[in-house]
């Protein structure tokens, strides 16, 4: 017999299951959606979601959504929210859950945009501050060629300022923002004082966030710091239609580019034969003597093989008593058929001993 609770229990089960729905919701909103860990775990949900419109249904639906989606007027993007909503409904009033019906929602509009083939942007630029990189992050004016060289996105520190102190940037603050963290490093490039250049003698502001890195910097820019690194001289090209003078990278380069080195080698180097397969090969120096990789590895092989060969000595086979020379250490058989009948005759049983126990039982 099931008892049966009393309107006392019945009204604190209630509560207990409201407090639990509340502290879900509580932990829901807590978790900041720009997290990694939130993205992991939705990621990792979406992945193991079941489908649950299949075959023709599908097909239909993402069709559907592919024509809603071209008519739109400013972006593939424009109808996403209402096509995820009205999926979404369709689903629950079907009967199934909430999450499995977003998550199935989702990737039927997943599928209609990849159909239009639209490309979803990154977070950053659906932002506010988002514009390109020769405009401000702030005023929109543009950017000198100076200020896009050292990556800035404001034309100024007062705009920098402003992007810091007069907009919301969220949970975290500025420091988990692309454009606030560069806003931050614009300012503190403007507080910290001029310094010259190892390279080139030239004035400039380190551009970074922290001491220790601004304590560092000792060059301008990336160009100046590969000059400074710079040790060998320039040469000219090996290519004869060339001859152009350019900065190696190798202490041996002859050449500019790929294309030179082949037209090089080909004037200064004849073709020949492969030592192991004879085909035709151009050598890329005067040791070359094989085609490839897998034809030097082959040559090796052999020889190793030769040498192996001619340190064994024959042996006697176990089975039939034939003398042959083993292909490996620790050989005992001729060939295979001698260990199958030598392995049959350690599998076969001796045959069994009469007991004298057996012969009293036999006489009584």
């Amino acid at each position: 017999m099931t008892a049966r609770l009393s309107s006392d229990e019945r009204y604190r089960l209630r509560f207990l299951i409201g407090a639990d729905r509340n502290r879900r919701n509580r932990c829901r909103l807590d978790k900041d959606d720009d997290s990694p860990d939130w993205q992991r775990e939705t990621h990792n949900r979406r992945l193991r979601h079941v489908r649950i419109l299949r075959g023709q249904k599908q097909e239909a639906i993402v069709q559907f959504l592919a024509a809603w989606f071209s008519t739109s007027r400013y972006s593939h993007f424009e109808f996403e929210g209402e096509a995820r909503v009205s999926l979404r409904v369709m689903l629950i009033n079907q009967g199934q859950a909430w999450q499995a019906s977003d998550d199935e929602a989702h990737r039927l509009i997943q599928a209609g945009l990849d159909k239009v083939g639209a490309v979803r942007p990154p977070r950053e630029q659906g932002q506010q501050e988002w514009t390109l990189e020769e405009w401000c992050g702030f005023c929109r004016g543009p950017l000198d060629d100076a200020a896009i060289g050292r990556r800035d996105r404001f034309c100024g520190p007062d705009c920098a300022k402003l992007a810091l102190t007069k907009r919301s940037y969220g949970i975290g603050g500025y420091s988990r923002n692309f454009i606030g963290t560069v806003a931050y490093r614009q300012v503190r490039r403007e507080e910290l004082p001029e310094r010259e250049c190892m390279n080139c003698r030239g004035a400039f502001r380190p551009n970074t966030t922290t001491v220790t890195d601004s304590a560092q910097r000792k060059y301008c820019s990336m160009a100046c710091w590969g000059e400074a690194r710079r040790t060998l001289p320039d040469v000219q090209c090996q290519n004869p239609g060339c001859r152009q003078v350019f900065r190696p990278r190798y202490s041996d380069a002859q050449f500019c580019s790929h294309r030179c080195s082949v037209e090089g080698r080909a004037v200064m180097l004849p073709i020949r034969d492969c030592a192991y397969c004879r085909t035709p090969f151009q050598p890329k120096n005067d040791q070359a003597l094989y085609c490839s990789p897998k034809c030097n590895q082959r040559t090796k092989d052999a020889r190793q093989k030769a040498k192996r060969d001619a340190t064994r000595v024959p042996i006697q086979c176990v089975n039939c008593g034939e003398t042959f020379t083993p292909k490996k250490a620790g050989a005992r058989f001729c060939a295979e058929r001698c260990w199958r009948e030598a392995a049959g005759r350690r599998r076969t049983r001796p045959p069994r001993l009469e007991s004298p126990i057996s012969r009293l039982f036999d006489a009584a």
